[in-house]
């Protein structure tokens, strides 16, 4: 009865707003994966190169795992969605061609740290991971909200 005296309209609408709500939720989710991905390699590698405990190919995967996943930032956002459960800031998208420049530079500085990587040259390998770091630390700052104002304070 409720559905025939409002109209399917109002249900219709309703539908859409709880599926765009569970698709943004989602599309944040997504996003947090790949960051947690990117983060968990690079953790990795600093223990490598901190401890020198494993053999040099696994720091070379764990670099070619974060390349991997940085290919996949550009499309992890090029939907808007930045509120809710998120740190992007709406930057992202109203300065879509300088957040992509610093993706890209993050793409390039992990692919020198596979090549790098295989030399065996600590010091070099070193650089290049704080050279990653700083590439990851660029779209932080400009692109995602202080630890203060995080969603998860």
């Amino acid at each position: 009865m409720g559905i025939a005296k409002g109209g399917v309209g109002p249900v219709l609408m309703l539908t859409a707003f709880i599926t765009h709500a569970q698709t943004n939720e989602h599309v944040i989710k997504y996003r947090q994966a790949t960051m947690k991905a990117i983060g968990g390699n690079m953790a990795a590698i600093s223990l490598i190169i901190k401890n020198r405990f494993l053999p040099q190919q696994n720091l070379v995967e764990h670099a070619r795992e974060i390349q991997g996943a940085s290919t996949l930032i550009e499309s992890a956002f090029e939907q808007e969605v930045s509120s809710g459960r998120t740190d992007a800031l709406p930057k992202i998208w109203s300065d879509w061609e300088s957040f992509l420049s610093i993706v890209k530079k993050m793409e390039e500085e992990s692919g020198r740290l596979v090549e790098i990587g295989t030399s065996g040259d600590l010091k070099s390998i070193t650089q290049q991971v704080k050279a990653l770091a700083r590439s990851c630390g660029k779209c932080h700052k400009r692109f995602r909200k202080p630890k203060a104002k995080s969603y998860k304070q």
